[in-house]
């Protein structure tokens, strides 16, 4: 259950992430794209959490689940890699795998 909760937490985390990033484009793209300086910047946060939930909710949540398990992932091989720094005692094939995995993790 604990192990459910951590990931759950991850993926909060990265879905509030999403969601206020998300906001920030819109409120961006409607305050640039506004014709009349009149109306420029109106409600534009507002807007963005409207069509954040509204059209786009499952797009956030399911990148959201995508990088959350990829925290998990990076989480588990930082563990890994450094239980196996403990016991290699300089190995250098160990630390070159250890090094490109964490690179490719590094990536997303």
């Amino acid at each position: 259950m604990v192990y459910l909760q951590v990931f759950v937490f991850f993926w909060v985390y990265e879905l509030i992430q999403a969601i206020f990033s998300y906001v920030v484009i819109v409120a961006v793209c409607t305050w640039y794209f506004t014709c009349t300086a009149d109306a420029r910047g109106t409600f534009s946060l507002a807007h963005g959490f409207w069509w954040s939930f509204r059209y786009n909710l499952g797009s956030l949540i399911l990148g959201s689940f995508i990088l959350a398990i990829v925290c998990v992932i990076r989480v588990i091989f930082t563990y890994l890699e450094e239980q196996l720094e403990k016991s290699s005692h300089g190995n250098k094939v160990v630390e070159i795998v250890g090094a490109c995995v964490s690179c490719c993790l590094d990536c997303f």
